[in-house]
C-alpha cells in the first residue's frame, strides 16, 4: 500500500455530499444518498481524523513497545483488556490501515 495523503484533514460540505480535504486537495467524496447529512456527517467526521488516529496508535505503540514482555493470563476471552491483548488488537489495526494485513 502506497501511503495516505498526509493529514490533518478536514470535512467541507459541498451541497449533496460531505468532502474530505486535505493540504493537497481533495481526499474522499462522501454522498448524502442514501444515508442522510447526520449519517454522511459522522462518518465524514470519523474519517477526516483517520491520520490523527494512526499517528496516535503509532505513538501509543512506540511509547509502550519496549515494556510489554508478558503473556495473557487469558488467552480465551477474545475482548480481553490485559496490556498485552491491548497492544495485539492496536498492532493489528495499524497494519491494516498501512495495508499489511
Amino acid at each position: 500500500m502506497s501511503e495516505c495523503t498526509p493529514g490533518p484533514w478536514m470535512v467541507k460540505h459541498a451541497g449533496m455530499q460531505d468532502e474530505i480535504w486535505s493540504d493537497r486537495g481533495l481526499v474522499a467524496e462522501l454522498p448524502l444518498f442514501p444515508y442522510g447529512s447526520v449519517v454522511v456527517g459522522a462518518n465524514a467526521g470519523l474519517i477526516a481524523v483517520a491520520p490523527e488516529l494512526l499517528k496516535a496508535l503509532k505513538d501509543e505503540t512506540g511509547f509502550y513497545g519496549q515494556s510489554i514482555s508478558a503473556v495473557c493470563q487469558k488467552p480465551d476471552q477474545p475482548n480481553c483488556m490485559c496490556r498485552v491483548c491491548i497492544r495485539e488488537r492496536t498492532d493489528a489495526v495499524i497494519a491494516k490501515a498501512e495495508g499489511r494485513q
